[in-house]
């Protein structure tokens, strides 16, 4: 069995499934000996067995996803795929002076433009007696969409030799998981530096994110190790003139003297969320001043809350402004 077939056959204890095994091994029929290649010809590598082979097949068996017709593989799962070739090239017979030959690894996409993945240069040995030949070999790792078609190309002037020797291959090595509401986090690992999840993600167990990572609205944390998760729902920097400073989700407003009341940017389920509130005190002065929140007037969506100095335990404070810092925080 080929060093490949043998590597598809080990995903199966890989990051892969049994049912996304997916490759190809496939070579000039074995009745053509030496073969020229033509300016801009496609290598007609058209050997794939469909009943399982030890030099050429395809993963699974029997798909039918080489194009043995356009000598191309057309991608059936999205992913990085190592793609690769090895000739059996020999000098074109006759031929004067030393000839140059490029052979490239394309990739069509349909309605898009063929890409170049990768080019071998090749300077045959310049033996006229037609006996000489060597192994030259390129793999690349790209990723590709389903429907893209991966195919050899002769990408020079002059023409290339070939014996029946060569051979083209290609495997998936990681698909393109992308995570919907319905994906199920217990069997399926993402990892991928670049991720967009959408719609909710329900994640009972383990969850890494290394990276930098963007959430826009988390819903419900249960746990942190075993305890409760604390979490900052909104913050407030005011100036004592009431001008918002710096705010995250939530909106301060002044509406009176030393009376202000926070809104948040999303209302919390219940009212019974955290409001942690501290007054900024000039150093010589240090008045009497204290920053309460006002019983009675805390809702799921917003709460009232007041400064105020000189009181007595009698007598009501006085109403003053003052610059101040505001944080809510909340568990689920």
């Amino acid at each position: 069995m080929s060093s490949l077939n043998k590597r598809i056959t080990n995903l199966e204890t890989g990051p892969l499934s049994t049912n996304e095994q997916y490759g190809w091994h496939a070579s000039v029929p074995q009745t053509e000996s030496r073969v020229s290649l033509p300016w801009q010809a496609r290598m007609p590598f058209s050997s794939v067995a469909t009943t399982g082979h030890l030099r050429d097949f395809e993963i699974p068996l029997d798909a039918g996803n080489y194009d043995i017709t356009n000598f191309c593989y057309v991608v059936p799962v999205a992913g990085y795929y190592q793609v690769g070739f090895n000739l059996e090239v020999y000098p074109i017979a006759g031929a004067s002076g030393t000839p140059r030959v490029s052979v490239s690894i394309k990739r069509d996409r349909p309605g898009d433009f063929t890409t170049i993945l990768a080019t071998l240069s090749i300077t045959p040995a310049n033996d006229t007696t037609y006996t000489k030949g060597g192994n030259e070999c390129l793999n690349t790792v790209a990723y590709f969409d389903v429907g893209d078609s991966i195919f050899v190309l002769g990408t020079s002037t002059d023409e290339l030799s070939y014996g029946r020797d060569s051979y083209f291959y290609g495997i998936l090595l990681s698909t393109g998981k992308t995570i919907t509401p319905t994906t199920d986090l217990a069997v399926a690992n993402l990892t991928s530096s670049s991720s967009t999840i959408t719609g909710d993600l329900i994640s009972n167990g383990n969850a890494t994110l290394n990276g930098n990572t963007s959430i826009a609205n988390i819903s419900s944390i249960a746990s942190y190790d075993n305890e409760i998760y604390i979490r900052s729902i909104a913050m407030a920097k005011v100036n004592d003139n009431g001008a918002n400073e710096k705010v995250a989700n939530c909106t301060v407003t002044r509406t009176d003297v030393g009376r202000y009341t926070l809104t948040l940017n999303k209302a919390r389920p219940t009212s019974k969320y955290v409001i942690s509130l501290t007054l900024a005190e000039d150093s010589v002065t240090r008045d009497d001043v204290i920053i309460q929140v006002v019983r009675g007037a805390v809702l799921p969506g917003y709460f009232e809350y007041y400064i105020h100095e000189q009181d007595n335990s009698t007598t009501e404070g006085t109403y003053k402004d003052a610059p101040h810092f505001v944080l809510v925080s909340d568990f689920d």
